[in-house]
């Protein structure tokens, strides 16, 4: 199979294709930023599940070519944890069935997560003006979610410790989302070069010259079974926005079915979402 035919990336196109650059007049989202004080917000709780989007196209695109070449036998199952990773999230801020403050909620939590992290990042060096600057990007986060509603819960001392709605774990987020944790623990012994997942999963016994045996690292052959099923969150996720946006076509449905059949996915509806709303 060549690349141009193969469905994972012919999904990808035609999700992006589909995908209007702001919400038609009349969609959700739009409703959304008329009922909301801050139309803003709204906005950026939407701008940020499309980045995670665009994210998961990449590291499935990436996961793509490195299936068909066949050559290697880790990185493919570490780009498929970061796509749930990003699928994940990004449904978690883009459900369709989400009132608008819990969406605007959810995106602060989110951006207080990253700017934390970054805080982190940066008092870890030495630079203490780049320390005030992200420290002062946290405090910008912080007074913006108060400013919408969202008061800060801080510690006895005041320092603050989350706004809004705090991200779960990774795990339980995926499950919550997407229903694949224990594929998550298996992508994630991958990340963490698990001895036992390596050698149950990407490894083949070979005869050694001392007649001993070796294990050599080798393509598990149950990496495009993989890629489909990274390809089906990653089809959840887009269909959300999609749904959201105004994007959700009957062109766009007939793609979907066409790529879904030819990766010989479930046909319930929740592995395709956009049948439960026909």
């Amino acid at each position: 199979m060549t690349q141009s035919e193969n469905p994972i990336l012919q999904l990808i196109e035609a999700f992006q294709n589909s995908r209007p650059l702001s919400p038609e007049p009349g969609s959700a989202a739009e409703l959304e930023r008329a009922e909301f004080r801050e139309p803003t917000a709204v906005d950026t709780a939407y701008s940020l599940g499309g980045q995670l989007i665009g994210c998961s196209e990449d590291n499935l695109a990436a996961l793509v070519f490195l299936s068909l070449s066949e050559k290697f036998a880790i990185a493919p199952w570490i780009l498929g944890r970061a796509v749930l990773e990003s699928c994940a999230t990004a449904l978690w801020l883009l459900d369709p069935d989400l009132d608008v403050r819990e969406r605007v909620r959810r995106s602060l939590g989110v951006r207080f997560a990253s700017m934390e992290s970054q805080t982190k990042l940066a008092n870890a060096g030495t630079s203490g003006a780049i320390q005030q600057k992200a420290k002062d990007k946290l405090d910008a986060v912080v007074c913006r979610a108060e400013q919408l509603g969202y008061p800060a819960q801080k510690t006895e001392r005041g320092r603050v410790t989350q706004v809004a709605s705090k991200k779960p774990f990774w795990t339980d987020l995926v499950q919550d989302m997407l229903g694949n944790s224990e594929i998550y623990r298996v992508l994630s012994g991958f990340v963490h070069s698990d001895y036992s997942t390596i050698l149950q999963l990407a490894t083949t016994t070979v005869s050694a010259y001392d007649g001993g045996k070796l294990q050599m690292l080798n393509p598990n052959s149950l990496v495009p079974t993989m890629a489909a099923h990274s390809a089906a969150s990653y089809a959840r996720a887009a269909w959300a926005l999609a749904l959201q946006y105004g994007g959700n076509t009957p062109e766009l449905v007939l793609a979907l079915e066409k790529q879904f059949d030819a990766l010989e996915l479930s046909t319930d509806n929740k592995t395709r979402p956009w049948r439960a709303r026909e």
